[in-house]
């Protein structure tokens, strides 16, 4: 029997990094993210900006990408439990 499991962050391609930052983290919590970490000066930064930098650092482990990973498994953690138990059953 193989055993099926939920895809963390972690595991996703460079490719897919702007899509699931844009998509499933508003820009107030990456400025706030930002704000916590202190590694990007998130007040002199657009909208835009402020994007890239998260999106350019989630290609490689340090603290802002830790953080961000961090924020996404907790923002989605129902959602993953219910896709495991769903998986675990098929």
């Amino acid at each position: 029997m193989s055993e099926k499991r939920v895809e963390r962050y972690g595991s996703v391609t460079d490719a897919s990094h702007c899509s699931i930052v844009a998509a499933c983290i508003a820009v107030g919590e990456l400025r706030r993210l930002a704000r916590r970490v202190g590694t990007v000066n998130e007040g002199r930064y657009t909208d835009y900006e402020i994007h890239g930098r998260f999106v350019s650092q989630m290609e490689r482990e340090n603290p802002l990408s830790r953080a961000t990973r961090k924020h996404l498994d907790s923002k989605f953690e129902g959602a993953t439990r219910v896709l495991a138990t769903n998986q675990s059953n098929n």
